[in-house]
């Protein structure tokens, strides 16, 4: 091996490294000299040029920025951390699961009137199942036309209130202010057919509720735990009490005996007082749809969550639990944690160019991300390839559902890149061998290739609202830009299923079977714009058909709608015509995006080189003074040593001369035989003239060594001094390009640069701040998602038939079709993920995940996005993360939290005899938020009053309220760090009333209610209905009593008539406690306090203890806040002397 700097010293080597810095193959051989050596200084230039040879692998050597060309997809590298095991972590998560079930044992589901149980609410479809004849008795009823007619049978209720009082007498309830439990729940139910008789499946249903209030009444808290094993076996029994048969063996129908025979075999089990039960039995009617496969399911008595509990448990039981269940329940925890407000070179990193997703969502405005909002969706997108959990921080006005847009908008993209590496879509399918009978034909189960899969988004919440905002925000016309006319995406479709015009079939609301029936008539069935029409023809199946005018009697061929204005293909080879065309456009567009950011990435390099290089210019100018200071020296020396030596050779000369004319006088030869004396002193003066040359001799030889040695390190300098003086030239020379790349962005785009400058500005500058692409960049990511769209459009058209078969088997799915069958069920997860790949974002609440997905094994979809996660109980989101592979957690621990109604000390000391710390695990401390925010590498710290909150990728960049809300709640909640971007906007109802202020009521109260407080409020109300303006505010309230006294007070002085379009649910809409209004805005907020008496310390101190209740009470108005109440009594309030703080000054 040749080895080109064996004379090199490590030095000289340091300073080639410097002139080769973007010479990929220059840098490989510098790499195999310094493998030889093993100085520490040798192996550091080693690692720094490995990494750069790293780097020039994707990065063509820099010449100008518009020149350079990459391949796609740059390199994704996020800042390290690795997950350590937890000892004991999954006896631990059993104990955990084993504590939420005992929770959920004891929350079942209630209703305050019977209709709630029936479909739509109709009161007609209830029956008293008590007295007289029953239903199906005689002739029976009729079903409607395409429906089957089935009944619930109610056989008795546990009365909530009293219930509930009964635990607190056992476990008292320390909170001010508890929610309310109102109604009833059902203690058991059957399902009969329209006869009479018991169905196959399903027939009886037995509340875990009963069971588990029983059991805590005797001081069985650890059996709670036990439910999944006590339920079969106690329902087993019941339906074997309940299943009578002749004497012939032939099933008899339920009779009114058997009904109360079967609630007193309950009620004997369960041996609950009998002043907590109520004995009215009743009947709900339920219409089945002819086409769902099986009756209807069972009334929904017992948690949502128990089944994926006990699922879960069983996962970790038998060591198979996924990886975020483990995360989750605190088995998986990162060795390190990067804090995003203190540590930049982490944020620098994670937003770097690199790492945004190649497309972004065109927003209204095309306004950018900033910078948390960025670096969320670039962890979120890029950085959980694998598996994981990301939670996001979202404070009140945040841009959650900014940010999600963009999760969207790269999610699909990365969809698209592995569409279009099938030439042909057909091939993306593979026929599983497996089909189902329908009617005269057969629908078939196709697998979908793993390349397609993992993209899939499961957007849930808690929520039910929150779900419906989701799924209605996406597809609006209102979340794009308004030039973003090409941006469409089957609008029909969308149109009917969302019942209003949209862009594109982006995202639908599944959930509840409600939901989920309503979603397949409007997207499958409907033969004017379902799917299934257009899927049909675009197969090569004909949807046309005849229409005969009824006045001329014309006939017509007449096509779906859906048909026509989406332009489905004409045939399958002109959908792969299509198809290539969509697939060319997109790689084009996808190109010139990773050209862009493989330029931006050389900038980013750059930048960081700038520090390395100013330091080594800087040490390299002065190395090069040194060798030439040392030049200089040594050329000094060599005068001196070349002078002695003209100095000796003349002595040497006058030497031998004077040895000459010695020789001349020498005495003769007799002189010489005879060793006279003067021979003798002629001896003696030569050989001192002798000796004398001998030493200047001596001398002479020493001097051309030295003169020798003198110009052997002259030379050796002056080399030295040119290199050195190379070396800066060349390092100067790099340096000066750095800065000219950088200047020449900066010129075109500089607020967007990310150096060593952006890091020293100020908080504010640099939150509002998007970093490295500027609005033209921007654009092409626009268009780079709009092409992903046309790609799935292309995609799916030139394959329609085999999404014709698998979304035609998930309707039967979703219509309650059994798939006990186990090949077909494991290919229920090729049906999912083919719908999802129709419309993207599928959204539900976290209680129907368990029923709608029911038979998909774990980690079947890709991404899980949690919205509100910090009202979600920490339970709640089990089934969902069991299901998922990715889990992307949106919310806020410090605005509204779980809701729970058992006794505080009821849950706590279920959580002991678990022995599972309640302080983390149990709601409302604990949540989905607080959970997830504990996975997280990535976090902020929040310096509040009294505490210091970890929470995960924050953000902080708030545009909803004006002053003082934000500031209120920023000092409360967030330690000041969010930052205010609202723009001021006008406002009717503060020209009326004045900025914000605190009205300060001194009235008397009626436990909690202060009359005078509300007669204040309609007192406001009065002024702007006389004054024209309409009410765009909601009235608030930290207590239950104070909401409901308002709205009966707005009821009963009839104030909203003639004034507001819906004046009868206008109070329920915009009146209510505090928890009631979390997610919505309005203009103003009138934040009603009640609880002014001296005595009533204990319940504003409760309000006040929290940051939650204040911050989302102020945070709901985005101009103007009103106060009412007593000021003198409230002030001191914990939390509420911030408000009192910041009303100061306009009394």
């Amino acid at each position: 091996m040749t080895r080109p700097y064996l004379n090199f010293s490590i030095q000289e080597l340091e300073n080639r490294y410097i002139v080769i810095h973007d010479n990929k193959s220059e840098i490989e051989v510098l790499l195999r000299e310094l493998d030889i050596r093993t100085t520490s200084r040798a192996k550091k230039l080693s690692e720094q040029a490995r990494r750069r040879v790293q780097e020039l692998s994707y990065v063509k050597p820099f010449v100008k920025i518009k020149d350079v060309v990459l391949p796609i997809g740059l390199p994704v590298d996020f800042p390290p951390f690795i997950e350590v095991k937890q000892v004991n972590s999954d006896i631990n998560a059993v104990r955990i699961l084993n504590a939420w079930t005992a929770l959920e044992v004891l929350s079942p589901q209630s209703f305050l009137k019977p209709e709630q149980l029936a479909q739509n609410g109709d009161r007609t479809l209830i029956k008293s199942a008590g007295i007289g004849l029953l239903p199906w008795d005689g002739d029976g009823e009729k079903s409607k036309p395409d429906y089957k007619l089935f009944y619930h049978i109610v056989l008795g209720t546990v009365k909530m209130p009293e219930a509930v009082a009964a635990l607190m007498e056992k476990f008292p309830d320390s909170r001010a202010e508890r929610p309310v439990k109102a109604g009833e729940a059902v203690l058991a139910s059957l399902l009969v057919d329209r006869n009479g008789f018991l169905v196959d499946e399903g027939a009886a249903v037995i509340s875990s509720f009963g069971w588990g209030v029983s059991n805590v009444l005797k001081g069985n808290l650890r059996q709670l735990g036990d439910w999944a094993v006590v339920e079969p076996k106690l329902t087993s029994d019941f339906y074997n009490f309940i299943n009578r048969k002749d004497d012939e063996g032939n099933p008899l129908s339920v009779s009114s005996a058997l009904i109360g025979q079967a609630y007193h075999w309950i009620k004997e089990k369960f041996d609950l007082p009998d002043g907590l039960l109520k004995q009215a039995p009743f009947t709900v009617k339920v219409y089945h749809y002819m086409r769902n496969a099986g009756p209807p399911d069972p009334l929904l008595l017992n948690s949502f969550f128990v089944a994926d509990l006990t699922a879960a448990k069983q996962a970790f039981l038998s060591g198979k639990p996924t990886s975020n269940l483990t995360r989750y329940l605190g088995g998986l925890v990162p060795d390190r944690t990067y804090d995003l407000l203190v540590e930049n070179d982490i944020l620098e990193q994670i937003v770097a160019p690199e790492n945004f997703p190649p497309a972004r969502w065109p927003g209204k405005g095309r306004h950018p991300l900033v910078l948390l909002q960025q670096a969320a969706v670039n962890l979120s997108v890029n950085g959980l390839r694998g598996n994981g959990i990301l939670p996001v921080n979202g404070p009140p006005g945040t841009g959650k559902t900014t940010l999600l847009r963009d999760i969207v908008a790269g999610l699909v993209t990365e969809r698209a890149k592995q569409m279009v590496s099938f030439n042909d879509p057909k091939t993306a399918f593979t026929h599983s061998g497996e089909k189902i009978n329908v009617g005269n034909g057969w629908l078939h189960l196709y697998q979908l290739n793993e390349r397609l899969k993992g993209f899939e988004m499961l957007v849930v919440s808690s929520n039910n609202k929150a779900v419906e905002n989701v799924s209605a925000e996406l597809p609006s016309l209102d979340a794009i830009a308004d030039d973003a006319t090409d941006l469409r995406y089957f609008k029909t479709l969308s149109d009917a299923v969302h019942q209003k015009e949209t862009w594109g079939m982006c995202a639908a609301v599944l959930g509840n079977a409600l939901n989920r029936a309503t979603f397949m008539q409007r997207f499958w069935w409907d033969k004017e714009t379902g799917f299934r029409t257009y899927l049909a023809a675009a197969s090569g199946i004909s949807q046309n058909w005849e229409e005969t005018d009824s006045k001329t009697g014309t006939v017509r061929i007449r096509t779906p709608h859906i048909i026509e204005v989406e332009n489905a293909p004409a045939s399958p080879e002109l959908a792969l015509v299509a198809w290539h065309q969509a697939r060319q456009q997109f790689q084009s567009v996808l190109q010139a995006v990773e050209d862009r950011k493989a330029e931006l990435a050389i900038v980013r390099a750059k930048v960081r080189s700038l520090p390395r290089l100013m330091t080594e210019e800087r040490d390299l100018a002065k190395a090069a003074s040194t060798a030439a200071l040392n030049l200089e020296h040594a050329q000094a020396d060599l005068h001196n040593v070349s002078s002695l030596l003209a100095s000796t050779i003349i002595r040497k000369q006058r030497a031998e001369n004077q040895i000459t004319a010695h020789r001349q006088s020498r005495p003769s030869f007799i002189a010489r035989l005879l060793n006279t004396t003067r021979f003798v002193e002629w001896k003696t003066v030569n050989q001192t003239l002798l000796k004398d040359l001998s030493d200047i001799l001596e001398m002479q030889v020493r001097q051309l060594k030295s003169e020798q040695d003198v110009k052997y390190e002259l030379a050796k300098r002056k080399d030295q001094s040119l290199k050195a003086t190379k070396a800066n030239k060349d390092t100067l020379k790099v340096l000066s390009d750095a800065q000219a790349v950088i200047a020449q962005f900066q010129s075109k785009s500089g607020t967007h640069l990310v150096d060593a400058d952006f890091w020293r500005k100020p908080h504010a500058v640099k939150q509002l701040t998007s970093p490295w692409f500027d609005a033209a960049d921007q654009r092409l990511r626009d268009a780079l998602f709009i092409e992903a769209m046309n790609v799935h459009k292309a995609f799916i058209d030139a394959s329609a038939q085999y999404f014709r078969h698998n979304l035609g088997v998930l309707m039967m799915a979703l219509s309650g079709k059994d798939f006990s069958d186990t090949k077909k069920q494991v290919l229920l997860q090729d049906m999912w993920a083919s719908l999802f790949l129709v419309i993207p974002c599928i959204s539900t609440t976290f209680a129907s995940v368990g029923r709608m997905m029911k038979e998909l094994p774990p980690e079947s979809l890709g991404y899980l996005l949690v919205d509100e996660a910090g009202q979600a109980l920490p339970q709640a989101a089990i089934g969902a993360l069991m299901r998922t592979k990715r889990a992307i957690i949106v919310g806020d621990p410090v605005q509204i939290e779980p809701v729970v109604s058992l006794p505080d000390s009821l849950t706590r000391s279920i959580c002991g005899e678990f022995l599972v710390e309640a302080d983390r695990y149990n709601a409302p401390e604990g949540s989905v938020q607080t959970l997830g925010d504990q996975t997280s590498a990535f976090v902020a710290d929040f310096v509040a009053p009294g505490a210091v909150r970890t929470v995960g990728v924050p953000l902080l960049v708030h545009r909803r309220c004006a002053d003082p809300m934000f500031s209120i709640s920023n000092k409360i909640g967030y330690g000041g760090q969010m930052v205010q971007a609202k723009r001021p906007l006008s406002s009717s109802i503060r020209d009326l009333f004045g900025p914000s202020r605190w009205f300060d009521i001194a009235g008397q109260a009626q436990d909690k209610w202060c009359a005078q407080e509300g007669d204040w409020v309609i007192g406001m109300l009065q002024q702007l209905k006389s004054s024209g303006i309409k009410p765009d505010l909601y009235i608030v309230s930290p207590f239950v009593i104070v909401a409901d006294n308002l709205r009966m007070l707005l009821r009963r002085t009839g104030i909203l008539h003639n004034w507001v379009d819906n004046p009868e649910s206008w109070p329920s809409e915009r009146v209510g406690t505090v928890h009631t209004v979390q997610g919505r805005e309005a203009e103003a907020v009138i934040f009603v306090l009640g609880a002014p008496l001296p005595a009533q310390s204990g319940a504003r101190n409760w309000a006040g203890k929290k940051p939650n209740l204040l911050n989302v009470a102020v945070t709901r108005s985005k101009e103007v806040l009103y106060v009412v109440g007593n000021r003198s009594s409230w002030k001191s309030a914990h939390l509420f002397q911030e408000l009192h703080r910041s009303l100061s000054d306009i009394l």
